[in-house]
């Protein structure tokens, strides 16, 4: 079982890898992400293997409530704006889904999207609430809404039956209390869930009703300024883009992530092999002065784990930083060559940021 505190120490047994700050958060940044899909785990306390499909789960001691009508709530979000076609070469990836109802003061601020050898595999959307200062112990309030492969071996323990656009679904709320997870089938290989943290007492109604109001999307997207121009052989098909507000800026990641763990065992451990980030809202590294991209940078190895980081800043106060994360025996060398390679393009479209 992966708990909390397992993956918590595991990231801090990286991060003492290196003890400069810069490098940290460019690294962390980039692993939380690689996190998410951990989400479906902790929510529920635990795992049990099943093979392509969701259901029967297995039920341990949560009180069911009475079956909740499987009724779409009236929407609240206007249609989808069109978004601009990318420009410079960006590559945009659509999000295929969208909530068509959420409570009040929830705007959008993190989107993510992967392929497996090029087909579209995991998506993840979050909208976030701030509270007023003072008003809770938690200083906000998320709704996810996540696409990912049923392949995955996901069930949850406590889980209750629920009817999801006439589909067998299942709700589980979090050994805290404070996280409702709704999950259904959308295809024979991909499903969907919703994931409701710290929005107060009726935080399984609303999971329950943003779920309902999901709807095919496909005009949203995520743009992503960055493409490999090379990396190394032999790496993992699985390439995942992502965009956010952090930091008084903005973050691009682009990542190789390696799922093999997936196919034989109960764990949801895809880990980045390979981090490249573009922002404009980081410091540099400390590391050893190198010429990248013929401007001054640094680089840094991590000695015998293997693998390591180089960041340089560019033109227009954006900073790139990229990080081959995974013990390693790949050389330095190949991770500057991956740089050096790398084709970037003219910061993405963001006017979705902090919107409904």
């Amino acid at each position: 079982m992966t708990t909390e505190a397992d993956i918590r120490a595991a990231l801090d047994r990286l991060a003492t890898r290196a003890p400069d700050p810069g490098r940290v958060r460019a690294g962390l940044a980039g692993r939380a992400r690689a996190r998410r899909q951990r989400r479906l785990i902790l929510a529920a306390g635990g795992t049990v293997a099943v093979a392509g499909t969701l259901g029967p789960a297995l039920l341990l001691g949560r009180h069911e409530r009475t079956a909740d009508p499987d009724v779409r709530p009236a929407p609240n979000l206007g249609p989808v704006a069109p978004e601009p076609a990318p420009s410079g070469g960006n590559v945009r990836v659509p999000m295929l889904y969208r909530p068509t109802w959420l409570p009040d003061g929830y705007v959008e601020e993190d989107r993510v999207a992967a392929a497996r050898g090029g087909v579209p595999d995991y998506q993840w959307r979050r909208w976030v609430r701030h509270m007023p200062p003072g008003t809770v112990t938690y200083w906000f309030s998320t709704i996810e809404l996540m696409l990912f492969p049923t392949r995955w071996p996901l069930v949850f323990r406590g889980a209750a039956p629920a009817k999801i656009h006439g589909v067998d679904g299942r709700v589980v709320l979090s050994n805290d209390y404070r996280t409702t997870t709704v999950v259904w089938p959308v295809t024979g290989e991909l499903s969907l869930a919703v994931i409701v943290e710290h929005a107060g007492v009726d935080h399984r109604d609303v999971a329950l009703r943003v779920a309902r109001s999901v709807a095919v999307d496909g005009v949203a997207g995520v743009e992503s300024p960055l493409d490999f121009g090379w990396l190394p052989a032999g790496l993992p098909a699985w390439r995942e883009v992502s965009l956010y507000p952090g930091g008084e800026g903005w973050w691009a990641t682009l990542s190789v992530v390696d799922d093999g763990q997936l196919e034989s065992s109960n764990r949801v451990d895809r880990m980045p092999i390979i981090i490249v980030q573009l922002t404009s809202a980081a410091r540099m590294p400390s590391g050893r002065r190198a010429t990248i991209r013929g401007r001054p940078g640094v680089v840094n190895s991590y000695g015998a784990s293997g693998g390591g980081y180089a960041a340089v800043r560019l033109d227009g106060g954006l900073t790139l930083h990229a990080e081959r994360v995974s013990d390693t025996s790949s050389p330095l060398e190949d991770l500057l060559r991956v740089v050096e390679e790398l084709r970037i393009g003219p910061p993405p479209y963001r006017g979705w940021f902090e919107r409904r």
